[in-house]
């Protein structure tokens, strides 16, 4: 059967040609390890500093201490230096590793304790200092039914990992040295971000979690701590609806206060907008708030979102990096796209925080830019499209960002005028020479936030704006004016199907060319444009035309964008499409004609990356591109 070859040397054959997530899963199956005559060998690392140990002979080590407290055993590292551990006292889960002029103490270990009752007080501290919930909490009094084996109680660190307050303290650890780590950046575990955020509402509806997980997570939080459930809470608002629910849950004066003095002096972006927005919420209730939301509202006006400088820049490009390794991972993949969004904000926004509190530069993992992570959030984004279409990857930009704040403020401020005493804020918020207002625009603060991708728009079409909408788009020659119309109502308005398949109606009479429309600059955002009327509106008629619109457009020499531009029109104007295999079978027609004619390796090297990445995201477009994909390889290599 084996050919002469041992057990040994064909699992280490296969693990070096599997994927690690499956090596791992095999190597935790004991039985089949016992049924092959194999043994894992693991290693256990204290320290970023420090060396690694044989796992079986430092549990075993750590054992004998628990056993005989104050009897210190010998133990070698990896490298083969020799360390003393010690159990201080029996009561106590403390052990003390010695090496030469080196002393590690930690408490990590309490579960290989043989005394029950000590085990039971390391783990109430434990759950009480994690915040742990109660589906860690009964997982972890089932594994201490009796004496932890080596694998269970690296099992229970591994819970104990998940929680959010014990990566917290890693992450500072890492800031204080200047380098972050890429797995406490973006954990791989779906269970971390459940614990992060709460748990995905069964319906995947982003109403049901507003309405059950996002009430009782708060709960659970401020029952822990109510300063630093606060805290946490406002890192993580990134809706109206989530600080309206935190503030009517807190109860305590000093943990409003102290959320927002840590807001004005360490806070994220969004905290300093989420702050701004609870302490209007508590104006009535709390006094000596109104000063400190003035100060808020300053630093937001002040901040210049149009360079690199701004505060809303750091929070954009760690959310697009964390989102895109996530997305690279593919760990939250089952999620809906809402509930996997506000889970790598908020994770971006728990590493922004502890930078602001260390106040020192940091170097952001390396893998990120080796792997392009930004690039697979954008890629991951359109691709969420097709389940909710009206949140596109561009509207992660820091200019957008403080747009939606600004929208954010202003809604707030406005219903709770009559709340505002202050001379000096009132002129902030509602003066129409104020900053606010000069900042402002129609457009950009009412434009769909991250979590907003399915909603549908509450605001509906002025009836004069329809009718004046209507007779362009009825009329018997397309103008670039009046499609532009179109596109700027589709994500601000309630737009029926009937002016998107008006639109459809029109390119086809006027055999796609359009009035207006002269400068090929000009032709790649009225594509683009429609193709987002089309996924917004889920107009299948009018994706079908703005397809036929790009082949004509890519077919004039020279084509006025590249086949990677086209391939972003693509993914948008599919998204009219809501079933994965109407999607991917439309997606995969348009990118394999767009593939065989593409004329240049330039195009092909363009192009074939986004194709390959976007098959291992959605695994469902592989067979649909497969012929894309040999087509680029044959035209990268000159055939």
């Amino acid at each position: 059967m084996t050919d002469g070859y041992g057990a040994d040397v064909l699992f280490s054959a296969a693990a070096r040609s599997l994927p690690h997530r499956v090596v791992a899963a095999a190597i935790d199956q004991t039985g089949l390890l016992a049924e092959l005559g194999l043994r894992a060998e693991a290693s256990v690392t204290l320290g970023k500093e420090l060396p690694a140990f044989d796992r079986r002979t430092l549990f075993e080590a750590i054992r004998q201490c628990f056993r005989t407290p104050g009897a210190a055993v010998s133990v070698s590292d990896a490298e083969g230096g020799t360390w003393q551990v010690e159990c201080t006292s029996p009561e106590s889960s403390e052990v003390v590793l010695r090496s030469d002029s080196k002393r590690l103490s930690t408490s990590n270990f309490w579960m290989l304790n043989g005394d029950n009752a000590a085990r039971l007080r390391a783990l109430n501290a434990v759950v009480r200092e994690l915040n742990l919930d109660d589906a860690a909490r009964s997982k972890l009094d089932a594994d201490l039914q009796s004496d932890a084996s080596d694998e269970l109680a690296s099992s229970i660190h591994l819970v104990l990992s998940q929680a959010p307050v014990a990566l917290i303290g890693r992450l500072r650890v890492s800031v204080l040295g200047g380098q972050l780590v890429r797995d406490e950046c973006a954990p791989k575990e779906f269970a971390y971000y459940e614990r992060l955020i709460g748990p995905v509402p069964e319906t995947h509806a982003f109403t049901d979690y507003l309405t059950t997980i996002l009430p009782a997570h708060i709960d659970r939080l401020l029952a822990w701590d109510e300063t630093e459930g606060t805290r946490l809470v406002l890192t993580m608002c990134l809706h109206t609806s989530f600080t309206r629910t935190l503030s009517d849950r807190v109860r305590d004066p000093r943990a409003v206060r102290s959320g927002l003095e840590w807001a004005l002096e360490n806070g994220t972006a969004n905290a300093k907008i989420a702050a701004i927005e609870l302490g209007l919420y508590k104006l009535s209730e709390i006094d000596g708030v109104e000063p400190v939301v003035a100060r808020l509202v300053e630093q937001v006006l002040a901040d210049d979102a149009s360079t690199s400088e701004s505060m809303f820049e750091a929070s954009s490009l760690l959310a697009r990096l964390v989102l895109g390794d996530i997305a690279l991972t593919r760990t939250l993949h089952s999620a809906p796209p809402f509930w996997r969004r506000l889970a790598g904000m908020a994770q971006a926004a728990l590493i922004e925080r502890e930078v602001r509190q260390a106040n020192r530069s940091i170097k952001l993992p390396e893998e990120w830019i080796a792997l392009d992570a930004s690039d697979y959030f954008t890629l991951q984004t359109l691709v969420e499209l097709r389940q909710e279409p009206r949140w596109l990857p561009d509207f992660m930009q820091r200019q957008q960002a403080k747009h939606e704040g600004l929208g954010r403020i202003f809604g707030v401020a406005t219903a709770y005028q009559e709340a505002i005493a202050s001379v000096e804020l009132r002129q902030l918020l509602f003066d129409k020479d104020g900053a606010l207002r000069k900042q402002m625009d129609f457009f950009h603060p009412f434009l769909p936030g991250p979590l907003e991708g399915n909603a549908t728009p509450s605001m509906v079409l002025p009836a004069e704006v329809e009718e004046s909408l209507s007779r362009d788009l009825e009329g018997g020659s397309p103008s670039a004016y009046a499609f532009a119309r179109l596109v700027n109502g589709a994500l601000l308005f309630k737009l029926s199907s009937r002016h998107a398949d008006l639109a459809a109606e029109l390119l086809r009479k006027a055999k796609y060319r359009v009035h207006g429309d002269s400068d090929e600059a000009q032709i790649f955002p009225l594509i683009s444009g429609l193709a987002i009327v089309a996924s917004s509106a889920r107009s299948i008629s009018l994706a079908e035309e703005v397809r036929i619109l790009s082949r004509v457009s890519r077919r004039t020499d020279p084509a006025p964008f590249a086949p990677e531009d086209e391939l972003r029109v693509a993914l948008i104007a599919s998204a009219s499409r809501e079933s994965i295999d109407d999607w991917s079978a439309f997606l995969g027609q348009w990118i394999t004609e767009i593939a065989f004619e593409a004329k240049t390796k330039e195009a092909a090297v363009g192009l074939l990356p986004q194709l390959r990445r976007l098959a291992y995201i959605e695994p469902a477009l592989a067979p649909q591109f497969a012929r894309a994909i040999a087509a680029l390889i044959s035209l990268q290599r000159g055939r």
